[in-house]
């Protein structure tokens, strides 16, 4: 009789299947339990530190998931906002500037139309000779400028003395408005006096810009060159609206500040000032507490973005007066 090993399992590994097979056995019909290693495995799954190590994974790979996904959209947003800004922008302070902006684009299309011919053609290189000469020489002789920009220069010229001729005007408008203003502030109904504020805010935002307009495109002044007119031309390139934006600061202030003061008047004529406060159907408005700290906060915002405007704008027309000095005009 052969002795029997002990020793040996009563169902060992199948001869020529690996690890991954074993692992598959009971697909094949074979039951776990008989063999060793399947036996242990099935015995570990119910543990808890198989449990809470499957738990871990899941996690883990979830974060993974959503930090990839939050990186993708991150991306998206960061290439495809610029875009959505500069789409979405026109139609946010067209409005608020009552289109003026279009008006002057479309008024200057000729002014821009030279200054992209005389830029392309002559004028980059007339440039660069007249700065290397003055660079090389004590007191070089200056060459002519070409024919297109001497064009550009008089529709420069032209373009700018008919905008002083608009500011002029709408200064004298806005000092009117600021002087008569305030004796509506003496009417105790709170809407036209608020509307009132509103008026003479604007008023004094297109005061203040038409005559620092004024400063800087006065005669003989290098806004008034043709160099001016293409860095102009550029920038509208850059950015579309962005020169007659500033231009139309002046108007735009203004016309807010005449319709502000039509309707404070009217508010005051058709509810109160036709008849007897005493007997009219409409009562004076008394403004409450949180109402006022909006006004004062909508009045105080306006200012602070008008002031930062104006300070931005001088800033930009001294880094083009420098770089006009400096020999590097578009660069």
């Amino acid at each position: 009789m052969l002795d029997h090993d002990t020793s040996e399992p009563c169902n060992p590994q199948p001869a020529g299947l690996d690890l991954d097979q074993v692992l598959c056995l009971p697909c094949q019909g074979i039951d776990v339990v008989h063999v060793p290693h399947c036996r242990d495995s099935a015995r570990d799954e119910g543990t808890p530190t198989s449990i809470v190590t499957r738990l871990s994974l899941v996690v883990h790979t979830i974060t993974l998931s959503v930090v990839s996904f939050a990186r993708r959209v991150s991306s998206l947003v960061s290439s495809s906002l610029p875009i959505i800004i500069d789409r979405l922008l026109p139609y946010m302070y067209l409005p608020i500037l009552l289109g003026l902006p279009k008006f002057y684009a479309s008024s200057a299309s000729v002014l821009i139309e030279l200054a992209d011919e005389a830029y392309e053609e002559t004028y980059s290189h007339w440039v660069d000779a007249v700065y290397s000469d003055r660079h090389s020489t004590m007191s070089p002789q200056l060459s002519s400028p070409p024919a297109h920009v001497e064009e550009l220069h008089l529709a420069c010229n032209n373009f700018i003395d008919d905008r002083i001729g608009e500011w002029r005007v709408l200064t004298a408008a806005a000092g009117m408005l600021i002087a008569t203003l305030p004796a509506i502030f003496q009417i105790q109904d709170a809407l036209p006096r608020s509307l009132a504020f509103f008026a003479i805010c604007r008023a004094v935002t297109g005061l203040i810009f038409g005559s620092l307009f004024s400063l800087y495109f006065r005669k003989r002044s290098f806004t008034r060159t043709g160099h001016f007119a293409i860095v102009w031309a550029k920038e509208m390139h850059v950015r579309r609206h962005a020169p007659w934006v500033i231009l139309s600061i002046p108007a735009a202030s203004t016309l807010w500040a005449v319709l502000f003061y039509l309707v404070a008047m009217f508010t005051f004529l058709w509810r109160t000032g036709a008849a007897d406060p005493s007997i009219s159907s409409f009562p004076v408005i008394q403004m409450s507490v949180p109402l006022a700290t909006v006004v004062r906060f909508l009045l105080t915002g306006a200012m602070v973005v008008d002031i930062g405007s104006a300070i931005s704008i001088s800033m930009g027309m001294a880094r083009f007066g420098r770089a006009r000095k400096s020999g590097s005009p578009l660069r």
